[in-house]
Parts: structure tokens; C-alpha cells; sequence
């Protein structure tokens, strides 16, 4: 083998290589390298790597009202809210929820300008405004005005006896003691020097020794001794231009004591003035444009001291400041331009720490940015092309360790860096080039005489002096089977008899150190060597993994095996590229793969155990760190295994981590237990032992409630209620939640609880609602816990809502108490007639039959509108089934003729009666109460004349129907359904009421605005905008005592057989569930005047079933069509066609089924019939299922009266598709099912 002696020179990577020359050359060369690095090291400061610091932006993109943030706070629940210019807002890690004045509303912010926020001990909330403060009331929502203080809140503190103190600028120092409900304050007194300086009052601070402090705008600062006298005395600190010693400047902004009692004065133009209490000194740190680690600027906004003593500082345009006590100095940390995790804006305004530790700044114009600090854990290095001494590339590929603790870090650049960790500082050496090209370096180690080996790519392997800086180098030599076979040296490996383990790019070769020779070379394994890795295990077997799976050679035995993916068995390899092992410290091999996760090997049998919970399964390192987890560098982070637990912790850049693509082979586990990772940015030095799960606990609080998924507003805030009620007919209602844990909010975990219900847990993942439907009447309890991202789960009972469902009235205890009373007074009856029937007058039989007779009556007319029903329902499906026919066909041959021709009219109005048509089928399905329920924004007045087309031709020719619809108004949210029952029954009672000498019945729609005075008058009102429906008449009106009853079930003035006594009673129950009321008023012999207000849902634009504005063609797909009714199957064959598709139309569905068992592939999609007369669709759906699992299957139907929503969701079908429909709802339908994942 031919050895080439090389040495390195430090300089930058763009420094051309030195090329090989004469030896004396090479040592002066040499010679010189080694100077220049010892003249680096002691001309650099010390550097350290930093602590990784990473911003996350809150601002109107996130939903922040504005985004200058002038104050911050945490509650005691977790809500953290902020303080803006434009309104006050409150986050719970997903999203904000923004308070702002409502000059209609008392109860609302007196004032948008929110300039602090605070918490006293009682909980209660603290808001200052631009114009005073205001207390928020958590029940309510309600912001209730201190009306003694009307300037602006600059700052609000409490001091440890419970005293509210509050800085007001102009209005000098207010405070509330802790048994008063008033406010009093401290004002200048002219020549009373015991009295506070000035009205302009900035901040308030008290300290350990309970001295309240408070800096002012224009006066300093100033010390209230509460001791002297019955009102205390103020001392006061001033800037003197002749005392070096004195405030830097009498503008204080803020102030924060230190560990060592110390007081940090915040000044805008003087820097930071450091107060020693004892001696009354200040010590100061300003702007000096020499000093390196001096203020950037005097102009500083803010200064806050974190629980681990730490002091920050925000400035006025060079972001925030965090001091080190070790070089009395200071690091910035700014807004970059080109980088998204830096500091929103360098204007900072204000400055918290919340429960967890975590820094968040509010700046100007930039939002909040959160600030994690809590992972320390994660040292990084990384490339800064400004320091000399510092990390030579970005793209680290291998580490080695010397003896004396100091590291070898080799990049993909060429560049070898030797790192002492006591200084900080880097010594770079260039690997000699090839071909003019650098050679990256991807292997490095220290072998057992301290001699370290560098793998290259497509450079060999060198030796490497650091005494001299000299490489020698071993490279492929044609002719020679000494040297190496292939100069790219993936992975360097030792056995005991000191023997060097290559893995190349064409297999494993065997290299003697001693005498610079290969002894032998392994093309293993044989199907692909082209090798990755090398491993050389505690029993002294040879392992190496590459393109070609994993090969064992074992030197003793003189075996070689080799391990492979099969696709048929699990217990294999998981993949066949293998690019990282790890022998852990029970002998156990751990395999990382390209895509197959890490398989864990059993040398007993050979069989593998697999894990793939990593956030990539391309595992390029794998350690074992001292406590016996794994970890895993991957393509998409860091992953720790517990083999004890099986669980899988993944850190990515919420974690800390500035990079995410680690480096093919980058990991070492160092003497001390830390463990190094190599990423294409830098590389990570981390301590497996200080990271730690978070044991903070995330409260959980209750969010949202939604009824047929539209936000509820109620009375009271949903997380301080104690019971929901749920009314009936709002069988659909979701609940939202929310863990207030802010380090990873996206990683916490739920889990919910309905008791009554289902008495377990539901792991809910990630997902944040719940939704309920259906639900039976009755008491439920609603339990919901979380956990942070760490898996650190909330108490199980921590939130709890009590639920009531509440039944309709047919199902409510008074309800059957009335009716079992009518029963057993019924029987009770009987008996005593039986008893008493020879002594009983013959009236008191008489009356008995007559009662008897009525409640037979009543039967009978219950039983008449159920078959009434069932008819409608039977005649809509034939109906509909024959409109399907017409319409169709109108369609298809108006498709055949241009617009000019005469029959084109005369089609569309074919299709326009058909309309008509399937709305008067719907109508009738209306009135037999049988259609879907469904609640959505309608306009009020489409309801009102649909239901007077059916009622015109039904009342008597002496009615007279007039409507008043002076001006559009607004929707509601309702269901057109039970309006038109609502309609009808208030209809039809009017009409009876006129039956006898006719009349007049009128239709009213407005907009009426209830205010406190309609609500005097009418106390079932409540404030709010509301769409009035009036329907009144002429008839002969009611009295007082039938008016009172009118609601009441079964309650009736109609003779018997005219009426059930429900309608009204019905009537008031579908108002009451629209979140209306229903007045009525009435006169005898004047007539009468019902009143329904319904809320009002906004002005938005009403669109009725829209459909797209074109119809979506078809690709030729082949769709099996099935209808018992031939007209609705030669139609929907024929519009198919037309539209693209290929149908196959079957009329008998035992031969849809033959035909997909002999054919199964040549099928697209189904559209079936739901009601024939074979086999029902659904039944056909679920053989079909049995044969193509997946295939789209759309379900038509002329009725949807019989359709069970659980049919469509257990055989995932698509629809319905009701009849008639029209070939643009038909290809809308198609195309949807068909693009349905």
C-alpha cells in the first residue's frame, strides 16, 4: 500500500488544500499550522455553546386583536391573557378569545387600550386601561369599572398584607386595602418633602423587607415608609449630575428586585440604575459604543427578575437582555430579518414569566413571543463564519474522544475540528483534497495506542498527528491487494487484537495499523456490499450493515451469516439498508434502517423485533446512554427509547433542537454519559439524565359549547358552570376543551369521560371536542383530563360538567302522572260503575260513555295522523320515483336541442312544473311530521309563503289571507320543518275560529330590537334582536281563562273529533326550542293575534341547497346502477352516459351481486334504490361490502323517511341522493362519492 504524508493547515474552507511536495516542505508547512493555531487560541475570549433559544410569535395572524402587546398575565386557572392597543385577550395555547368595549354593552371593556393586568390573591382579575380599571368578572365575562381612578394604569401590584397598590399616570398612587372596597390614593403635597414627588406614577414594586418602591415618569424613584407616621413617608432617589452614584435618570419605566435584595430601575434614556438598599448607591450600566458587553441602549422599557434569579431586560429597539452575573455583562437576543424563531420585534414593551418558566415578551407591532427556556438540556455548536476559533462547517459526520476529554468533530466540508472543551475553542485541519475536490470526512477513531484514524469519501483512511498536523493517507493502488479495494471508509471499527474493521463503499475490509496494510477484503454481503456501518461487539464478532441488509463474521468460529427483510415474516429485518448499530450493555444488537424504524435483534434465533415510533424511520445513529434507553438521531429529529417501557419520547424544534436532519453516522457516547449528535447544521452535546419529563400537571377547562355545531353564548362562562342543560330537540351538542400547558400545546393528549353514558375512558389523542348525539333524557356527568407533552396526565376529576338532558314533554314525570292519573281514574271509573251501576243514575252512565267515547275519539285521531304519516310517506317514494322519470327525461332531451328551438320552452317549463311538484311532496311530508329534522339559517318569509301554498286551496272562500312583508329581514336559525308545522297549526286554529262567519287571517314579518322597556312589558323576552312572526285573525276570540290554558296539553276548545288538544302544545314546544317565545293576545268577538320571536342569526346571505356552478364530468368509470322502478333506471342510465360514465343497469339486485362475484374488478362505484321490492338497499349495500369493501355505494331514495343515519356510517355509504333529482345533483353526487377517500 502506498502511504501519502500530508499535512493540514487551519484556515477557512475557502483556503485552497496544500498539495503534496517535498518532505521538508510538508514539516515547515506543518510547522506553521500548529503556530497559527496556538496564536488563535490566545487571542480569542472563551466561548461557550449556547443555550438554544428559539421564539415562537403570537400576533393577528394567531388571532391576537393587535399586535402591540402591552402587558401580560397568567391567571390562576392558566389562561394567559395579553394586553393590547385594541382589546384585551385571552389564549389557552390554541387560540384567543378578545374582549373589547361595546358601547351598547355596560358590561364591556371601558376602554380598548389595555395598558396592565394583574391577579391579586383573591383571584380576582385587574385590567387597566388607557382610562382606568376595571376588575373582570370570571361567572359573568363582565368587566365591572372602578370609577375612582380615570387616568391611565400603568402598573398594579399587591403587597404582602393584601393591599392593591395601583400606578396611575396623572393621578399619582392609588390603593385599595385589603377589608375596604375603596380606593385611596398618595398625592404631591406642595413643600411636604415626606409626600411622594409626583402624579406621573410608572411602576410599583415592594421588596423582601416589605419597602414599597415606585418610579415615576419625571421624579425618580421614590421609598414609601409605611412605619412613619399614620400615613408613611417618602425617601427619594434622584438623579445628581455630581453624584456618579445617584439614578442615571429621573424617567423610571419599571422596577424588579434580584436575588441578593438589589433593585433594578428600568430607565428610559439613563440605561439601568442598580440600587444597593443599604448604602443608597447605585451602580450602572449604560450605552458605551466600546464596551462589548455593555447596554446596546439607554433606552430601556422594562426589567423582570425569573424565578431562577435570572435578570431581563427590554429595550426601546434592540429586543431583550439577559444579564451574566459571571462577566457583569449582558446577551442580546434581537429580531433577524431572515430568521422566524427570533424575536418579533426589538421594541419590547413588557416582559412575564409564567407557571412553567417560560419567558414571554410583549413588543411593538410584533405581537408576544414565547420564549421556552426549560430545555437546557440541549447544548448546540454550530458554524458562525465571524469567529475564527469557532466550528469550521455546519454539516458534522463523525466524532472521536481523546484521552484527555477533548473531541474530534469531522464535517462533510473535509474539515477536521479539534474541539477543547474548557476554552470553547476549534482548531480546524483540512483533510487532504482528491482531484482538486474536498474529501468529507464520515469516519473518525481513537484506537488503543491513541492514534486517531480518519474515514474519507473517496480520500481513504488516514492516520492523523496532531503534534504536526500531519495526515497519512492509504488509498486504493491498482495492482496492489494490500491497499484499500475502495477509497470511501463509511465506518472505522476495533477488535481486541487491535486490528482495524473498514466499512467501504465495496465491502468490509480488514486493516492492519501496524504495518499500513488490508489483510483481507470482504465483499459481504454478497447480493449488495456496499456498507454503511461497522460494529465490533463485546465477544469479538464482526458486524456491518449496508445496502445489502446485515452480516455477521465470526472470526472465531470462521462463520459469516448474513440477515435480510422479508416481506412475509415480521420477525425479520425491517428493512434490507442498514445505516447504524449499537451494541448495548446486556450484549443486545440494535439495528437502525433506512425506513424500517430500529429492529432489536435476538442472536438466539434470529429474529427481530421492531419499533418504528420514531418521528422519521430512517435512523442514521443509534446510542445507548447510561441509563440503558436508546436513542435515535433521525431525518426528522431526535427520538429516546425505553426498552424497560416501551415508550418513545421525540424531541424536535419545539423541543429546543435548532435542527432537524442529523447526519448519517454523527453520534458518540462520551466518557462522561453525554451523548454528541451530528446534525447538517451543527452538532448537539446533551446530558440523557437532565431531561426530564415536565411534571406540570395541565389544568383543563371546558371552552365551547355548540348546539348543531353553532357557538352557544350563555348566562354564565361554560368553565364556572356547574350544570348544562340540554333542551329537547338540541340532540346534537359539542363540547370544547382545552389543556392550559404552552410548552408544546399541539403534544397535549385528552381524554374524556360521559358517566351515565359509557363508564370509561376515551383516549381522544390530540383531537380538542366531543361531540354528543342523541343522547337518552337523563343526568349525566362529563369528565375530560389531560396530559402536557411529556405524557404527564391531570388528575381523572379534575373538570367535571353536569349534564342534564332534558326529555320532551311526552317523556317528562308529570306528563305520565297526568296520564297514569286519567288511566286510573279511567279504571277507577269503570269499577265504580260496575259496583255502583243498579244504584248509579242513568245521567251518571251517560256521562261515564261520554268520557269513554272522547278518550276513544282522541285515539282514533292519533291513530288517523300516524296512517296519515305512513301513507304520505308511501305516496312521496311512488311520487318521487315517477318525477325522477319526467325530470329526467325533460333534461335529456332538452340537452338534444338548442336553446332556440320551440320545444326548448317548452321542456324547461315540463322541468319548472316538476319542481313544483317535489315541492308540493315535500310539503305533504312536512305536514305528516315525517321529514328529517335539520336546523340551518332560513329566510322566515320562504317558510311563510311555501306554507301558504298549501293552505290557500284548504280554507274556506270566506277567509281572506293578507300578508304584511314591508322590508327583508334577517335569518334564523331554524328548521323549516317544524316552522311549517308552527305555521299550519297557528293557521288552522285561526281558520276555525272564522269557520262560521268567515274573516280575515294576516301574516306579519319584522325586525323588533328588545330593549329593557319590552322586557318590563313582556318579562318572557330577553335583550337581543329577534325576527317577530304575527298571525292574527278576526274570529270570535278568547276569553282570559281559555288564553291562560291555551298551551297546555290536550287542552281544547273544539268540539269532539275536531281537534287533539296538542297542536298549540306542540307548537309552544318547537318555539321553546328554537331559543324563542310565543305571545298570544286575544278579545272576544275581536279575534286573535299569536306573536313568535325568533332570535335573529345576522344578515349573511341565505343559500338554499346552492349547487356548483358546473357539472362535474365523468372519466369513463364504470358504475352499476340498481331501481326495482324501470322509467327511474332508464333515465339514470341514460344521464350517466351523458355525463361520462360507463353504467350497467340492473332492475333485479340478486344479479348485481352475481355479476361483481364474476367480475369484481370492473366496477367504479354502485348507486342503488333504497326501497325495492326484492331487497332493500341497504341489505344489498351489505352483501356488496362482503365482495368490494371499498367501492363508493350512493343510496337514492324517493323517501328518507326509513333511512337510519347508523346504516350510512356502519357501511361508510355515501348520500342519500333523494328523488327526483336533476342531472346536475346526480353528477355532483357521483363525482363527490367518487373522490371520497
Amino acid at each position: 500500500m502506498i502511504a501519502a504524508v500530508i499535512p493540514s493547515v487551519i484556515n477557512h474552507p475557502d483556503t485552497p488544500d496544500l498539495r503534496p511536495c517535498d518532505g521538508r516542505s510538508w514539516f515547515s508547512r506543518a510547522y506553521v499550522g500548529v503556530v497559527l493555531a496556538i496564536v488563535f487560541i490566545c487571542n480569542i475570549p472563551q466561548l461557550f455553546a449556547a443555550t438554544p433559544v428559539r421564539f415562537t410569535h403570537f400576533s393577528i395572524e394567531q388571532g391576537l386583536s393587535q399586535a402591540t402587546v402591552q402587558a401580560i398575565v397568567q391567571d390562576h386557572v392558566g389562561y394567559l391573557w395579553f394586553g393590547t392597543e385594541e382589546g384585551l385577550n385571552r389564549y389557552d395555547g390554541y387560540g384567543f378569545v378578545v374582549f373589547k368595549h361595546d358601547p351598547l354593552d355596560p358590561g364591556s371593556l371601558p376602554d380598548n387600550g389595555i395598558s396592565a393586568l394583574y391577579e391579586d390573591r383573591r383571584q380576582r382579575m385587574w385590567v387597566g386601561t388607557q382610562h382606568g380599571l376595571s376588575r373582570y368578572d370570571p361567572r359573568t365575562e363582565k368587566f365591572i369599572p372602578v370609577n375612582a381612578i380615570r387616568d391611565r394604569v400603568a402598573n398594579i401590584v399587591e403587597s404582602a398584607d393584601g393591599t392593591l397598590w395601583v400606578a396611575s399616570a396623572g393621578g399619582g398612587l392609588f390603593l385599595l386595602p385589603p377589608k375596604s372596597e375603596a380606593f385611596s390614593s398618595y398625592q404631591p403635597v406642595a413643600k411636604d418633602p415626606g409626600s411622594i414627588s409626583s402624579y406621573l406614577i410608572s411602576s410599583v414594586l415592594e421588596d423582601r423587607r416589605g419597602r414599597l418602591w415606585i418610579g415615576t415618569s419625571n421624579a425618580g424613584l421614590e421609598m414609601l415608609d409605611r412605619t412613619a407616621g399614620e400615613f408613611g413617608k417618602f425617601f427619594h432617589y434622584r438623579h445628581e449630575t455630581a453624584d456618579p452614584k445617584s439614578l442615571s435618570s429621573n424617567e423610571v419605566w419599571a422596577l424588579a428586585e434580584d436575588k441578593a435584595g438589589a433593585i433594578w430601575a428600568a430607565t428610559y434614556g439613563g440605561g439601568l440604575s442598580v440600587l444597593d438598599p443599604d448604602t443608597g448607591q447605585f451602580r450602572h450600566y449604560r450605552y458605551h459604543a466600546d464596551a462589548a458587553q455593555g447596554l446596546p441602549t439607554d433606552l430601556i422599557t422594562c426589567v423582570r427578575v425569573d424565578r431562577e434569579g435570572t435578570v431581563w431586560v427590554g429595550t426601546d429597539g434592540f429586543g431583550i437582555l439577559r444579564y451574566d452575573p459571571k462577566t457583569d455583562g449582558f446577551i442580546g437576543f434581537t429580531h433577524q430579518a431572515n430568521v422566524s424563531t427570533s424575536l418579533g420585534n426589538n421594541v419590547v414593551r413588557c416582559l412575564y414569566e409564567d407557571t412553567q418558566r417560560q419567558l414571554w415578551v410583549g413588543t411593538f407591532l410584533g405581537g408576544a413571543d414565547q420564549m421556552k427556556k426549560i430545555r437546557r438540556e440541549f447544548a448546540y455548536y454550530s458554524h458562525n463564519g465571524d469567529e475564527a476559533a469557532g466550528l469550521s462547517d455546519g454539516n458534522i459526520a463523525a466524532f472521536a474522544e481523546a484521552a484527555d476529554g477533548s473531541l474530534w468533530v469531522g464535517t462533510e466540508l473535509g474539515w477536521l475540528n479539534h474541539f477543547d472543551r474548557t476554552t470553547g475553542a476549534f482548531v480546524h485541519f483540512r483533510y487532504p483534497s482528491v482531484a482538486g475536490a474536498h474529501a468529507p470526512i464520515l469516519a473518525l477513531h481513537l484506537d488503543r495506542r491513541n492514534r486517531l484514524w480518519v474515514g474519507s469519501y473517496r480520500g481513504g483512511i488516514a492516520r492523523f498527528d496532531p503534534a504536526t498536523g500531519v495526515f497519512t493517507v492509504y488509498r486504493h493502488l491498482d495492482g496492489d491487494p494490500t491497499s484499500l479495494v475502495n477509497d470511501e471508509v463509511w465506518g472505522i471499527a476495533e477488535t481486541d487484537d487491535g486490528l482495524l474493521w473498514l466499512a467501504t463503499s465495496a465491502g468490509l475490509e480488514c486493516f492492519d495499523p501496524e504495518r499500513a496494510v488490508v489483510l483481507e477484503h470482504f465483499a459481504v454481503p454478497k447480493a449488495n456490499p456496499e456498507l454503511r456501518t461497522v460494529l465490533a461487539d463485546q465477544k469479538g464478532q464482526v458486524w456491518v450493515g449496508g445496502a445489502g441488509g446485515l452480516h455477521l463474521i465470526d472470526r472465531r468460529a470462521n462463520t459469516t451469516r448474513d440477515f435480510r427483510n422479508d416481506a412475509s415474516n415480521p420477525r425479520s429485518l425491517s428493512n434490507h439498508t442498514v445505516l447504524s448499530l449499537q451494541e448495548d450493555h446486556l450484549g443486545r444488537l440494535w439495528v437502525g434502517t433506512l425506513g424500517g424504524g430500529v429492529s432489536l435483534l435476538d442472536q438466539t434465533n434470529g429474529e427481530f423485533r421492531r419499533f418504528d415510533d420514531f418521528p422519521s424511520n430512517v435512523i442514521n445513529s443509534i446510542q445507548e446512554d447510561s441509563l440503558g434507553d436508546i436513542w435515535v438521531s433521525t431525518n426528522h429529529g431526535l427520538s429516546r427509547f425505553v426498552p424497560s417501557t416501551g415508550a418513545t419520547e421525540n424531541f424536535d424544534l419545539a423541543n429546543g433542537l435548532q435542527s432537524l436532519q442529523f447526519h448519517l453516522g454523527a453520534g458518540l457516547h462520551l466518557r462522561n454519559g453525554r451523548l454528541l449528535f451530528g446534525s447538517t447544521e451543527g452538532f448537539y452535546d446533551l446530558d440523557p439524565t437532565a431531561i426530564v419529563p415536565s411534571q406540570h400537571a395541565p389544568p383543563v377547562v371546558l371552552t365551547a359549547l355548540r348546539i348543531f355545531n353553532q357557538p352557544v353564548k350563555l348566562p354564565v362562562a361554560l368553565s364556572q358552570l356547574e350544570e348544562l342543560k340540554i333542551a329537547p330537540g338540541d340532540n346534537v351538542f359539542s363540547l370544547e376543551y382545552a389543556a392550559l400547558d404552552y410548552v408544546i400545546p399541539r403534544r397535549n393528549h385528552y381524554a374524556y369521560l360521559m358517566e351515565g353514558f359509557d363508564n370509561r375512558w376515551i383516549d381522544m389523542g390530540g383531537k380538542r371536542e366531543i361531540t354528543f348525539t342523541n343522547l337518552d333524557p337523563g343526568h349525566y356527568v362529563f369528565h375530560v383530563k389531560a396530559s402536557n407533552s411529556d405524557g404527564v396526565w391531570t388528575a381523572a376529576a379534575a373538570t367535571a360538567l353536569r349534564i342534564v338532558v332534558v326529555p320532551p314533554f311526552w317523556r317528562t314525570w308529570w306528563f305520565r302522572s297526568a296520564a297514569l292519573g286519567l288511566l286510573g281514574l279511567g279504571l277507577f271509573s269503570a269499577h265504580r260503575v260496575r259496583l255502583n251501576r243498579l244504584t248509579r243514575e242513568i245521567s251518571e252512565r251517560q256521562r261515564a260513555a261520554e268520557a269513554k267515547s272522547n278518550l276513544e275519539a282522541q285515539l282514533f285521531q292519533a291513530q288517523k295522523m300516524e296512517a296519515i304519516g305512513t301513507l304520505a310517506g308511501g305516496i312521496a317514494h311512488d311520487f318521487n320515483n315517477i318525477l325522477t322519470g319526467i325530470m329526467g327525461n325533460a333534461e335529456l332531451a332538452a340537452m338534444d336541442l338548442s336553446r332556440d328551438h320551440a320545444s326548448y320552452e317548452r321542456l324547461q317549463h315540463v322541468l319548472q312544473a316538476s319542481l313544483r311538484a317535489k315541492n308540493l311532496v315535500q310539503q305533504i311530508l312536512t305536514y305528516s311530521r315525517r321529514e328529517a329534522q335539520e336546523k340551518r339559517p332560513l329566510q322566515l318569509r320562504t317558510v311563510v309563503e311555501e306554507a301558504l301554498k298549501l293552505l290557500r286551496p284548504s280554507l274556506p272562500a270566506t277567509v281572506e289571507i293578507r300578508t304584511h312583508f314591508p322590508s327583508p329581514c334577517p335569518p334564523v336559525y331554524a328548521d323549516g320543518t317544524q316552522l311549517h308545522q308552527v305555521l299550519m297549526n297557528l293557521a288552522t286554529n285561526s281558520a276555525h275560529a272564522m269557520k262560521e262567519r268567515g274573516g280575515r287571517l294576516e301574516f306579519g314579518l319584522d325586525v323588533v330590537e328588545v330593549d329593557a322597556e319590552a322586557m318590563r312589558l313582556s318579562p318572557q323576552l330577553r335583550p337581543g334582536r329577534f325576527v317577530r312572526l304575527t298571525v292574527s285573525d278576526t274570529g270570535k276570540g278568547m276569553d282570559a281563562a281559555t288564553v291562560r290554558r291555551i298551551f297546555e296539553p290536550f287542552f281544547t276548545t273544539k268540539a269532539r273529533g275536531e281537534g287533539t288538544g296538542l297542536g298549540l302544545s306542540v307548537v309552544h314546544g318547537i318555539v321553546q326550542q328554537h331559543s324563542g317565545i310565543i305571545l298570544v293576545s286575544s278579545e272576544l268577538d275581536q279575534g286573535t293575534t299569536f306573536q313568535v320571536y325568533l332570535p335573529a342569526c345576522g344578515d349573511a346571505v341565505v343559500r338554499r341547497g346552492s349547487l356548483p356552478a358546473s357539472t362535474p364530468p365523468g372519466h369513463n368509470e364504470n358504475i352499476i346502477v340498481i331501481d326495482d322502478e324501470e322509467l327511474v333506471l332508464q333515465v339514470t342510465t341514460e344521464i350517466l352516459t351523458r355525463l361520462g360514465y360507463r353504467p350497467r343497469s340492473f332492475l333485479d339486485p340478486a344479479a348485481v351481486l352475481l355479476a361483481l362475484r364474476q367480475k369484481p374488478t370492473d366496477c367504479a362505484m354502485v348507486i342503488t334504490d333504497l326501497t325495492m321490492k326484492r331487497m332493500t338497499g341497504i341489505a344489498l349495500a351489505a352483501e356488496i361490502r362482503l365482495i368490494l369493501p371499498d367501492v363508493p355505494i350512493l343510496i337514492c331514495t324517493g323517501f328518507d323517511g326509513v333511512l337510519d343515519d347508523r346504516d350510512l356510517e356502519r357501511l361508510a355509504l355515501c348520500g342519500p341522493l333523494l328523488k327526483p333529482f336533476t342531472m346536475e345533483t346526480l353528477a355532483t353526487a357521483v363525482s363527490q362519492a367518487l373522490s371520497r377517500p
